[in-house]
């Protein structure tokens, strides 16, 4: 019978410092901003003012980078923060680039920048994905242009279970996704299609070219 091990604080801390501590490979790890409401007409309470103290942590512990991700709805579309908490996040950010050297950096996602300069919806006028080969995903149940598209049996590109994973990949129709109808919700590499595509939307993040597909 096998043991089920919670991780906590004071198991994943001394592991990510033994990680770190060895220098094989960059450690870090990622902070998603929430809000929730504590219950039926309650108080709506965040843990974005934490976000500051999970930098310090990060450094602390040796690690490269400490990612901030924006909180999305069940559907994928951006959450809708309060004026409040919006000002607060802010502030946290500023407070991080404080603590940016030549061997730790605070990187925003994506989603969290476009929460700042655009609206929830994402209308999208290419018609295939450029990057569906590069992020096909494998699971379980079957293969998947993407993980946005995970479990739903009409996108799903092949069941590993009866054939092999070179004919699969090999077999795989990546067409049939159109993101101008398949794709409404908030894509976090929608910046990367419009330029592959040949639009003008900055693909930047930081002052810095992202090209992480």
């Amino acid at each position: 019978m096998r043991t089920r091990i919670t991780p906590t604080a004071s198991t994943v801390e001394p592991n990510i410092r033994r990680i770190a501590e060895v220098g094989a490979c960059d450690v870090g790890y990622s902070f998603v901003a929430l809000s929730r409401q504590e219950s039926r007409g309650g108080q709506c309470v965040s843990n974005v003012g934490e976000i500051y103290e999970a930098a310090c942590l990060a450094r602390s512990l040796g690690c490269r980078y400490l990612e901030v991700k924006s909180e999305l709805t069940p559907d994928h579309h951006l959450e809708s923060w309060s004026s409040q908490f919006s000002s607060e996040l802010a502030s946290e950010l500023d407070r991080c680039d404080r603590l940016v050297s030549e061997t730790f950096e605070v990187l925003v996602s994506q989603s969290l920048l476009d929460y700042f300069t655009t609206e929830s919806a994402q209308p999208k006028s290419y018609v295939t994905c450029a990057v569906t080969r590069l992020r096909t995903l494998i699971t379980p149940t079957g293969m998947y242009p993407c993980a946005y598209h995970r479990g739903k049996e009409r996108f799903r590109l092949a069941d590993l279970s009866e054939s092999s994973l070179r004919d699969a990949w090999i077999g795989a129709d990546l067409s049939l996704v159109d993101p101008s109808v398949d794709c409404d919700f908030h894509c976090s590499r929608h910046g990367q299609n419009v330029w592959i595509h040949g639009g003008d939307e900055s693909v930047e993040r930081g002052g810095k070219p992202d090209f992480f597909l």
